[in-house]
């Protein structure tokens, strides 16, 4: 190959020289149609959006939304997406006593419809290459909490306490820090989303498609 494409910068660290020296990082784009960033008051939603499957680590989102319930009892999580631990976490949330404030609505059509005015979106995945979901709630002006996970799509795109809050990979103590800290300041949470909307503003699909060209 002439050239080889990957995701991040740490991507590229994981090739040989012989590849690392041909390769350009161009990251994926960001689509959110027509749709527009949701104007007023945030429902007390947290909303994320994946496969239910342990990549995803969705027991350690559970586990800090537990502790974060007990300050705002008023939330409740939105959980999209299927996979094969759907009844496990089911079954997590019921033991934790949030099984009446924990939703999981399955596959949607229209998620980014859905998840546009809610109050924070929540990657806690333990590894990912660039998040599709997490860029799309970025570029609705949805303040993003996610793990600083390999292989650096997360550190790539948030810039932590600008335009997201990053947090360790794991770590429910920082993730529930990080989602009161967003419920606990309306002014803080809004400022990280239209700096996330800028963001989505510059990787556009056709901004993208010029860059795999030059990369060419």
């Amino acid at each position: 190959a002439d050239v080889v494409v990957c995701q991040t910068q740490d991507a590229v660290g994981g090739f040989p020289a012989g590849i690392a020296k041909k390769s350009a990082v161009v990251p994926n784009p960001v689509d959110i149609g027509a749709l527009q960033p949701y104007e007023g008051s945030r429902e007390h939603r947290i909303v994320a959006v994946g496969r239910l499957e342990p990549q995803k680590n969705h027991k350690l989102l559970l586990h800090a939304f537990a502790g974060f319930s007990g300050i705002y009892p008023d939330y409740a999580l939105d959980i999209y997406g299927k996979g094969e631990l759907e009844e496990e976490l089911k079954q997590l949330a019921a033991t934790l006593g949030i099984g009446d404030r924990v939703r999981f609505r399955g596959f949607s059509g229209k998620v980014k419809e859905e998840i546009n005015s809610a109050a924070m979106y929540v990657l806690s995945s333990d590894y990912e290459g660039i998040s599709n979901s997490m860029l799309e709630a970025l570029a609705l002006g949805i303040p993003v909490i996610a793990t600083d996970c390999p292989i650096g799509g997360s550190r790539m795109y948030v810039e932590d306490g600008v335009n997201g809050l990053l947090v360790p990979v794991g770590s429910k103590e920082a993730l529930q820090a990080a989602m009161c800290k967003i419920a606990g300041d309306e002014k803080f949470a809004a400022a990280l989303g239209r700096e996330g909307y800028r963001l989505g503003e510059r990787n556009k699909v056709g901004q993208i498609a010029d860059k795999f060209l030059e990369a060419a």
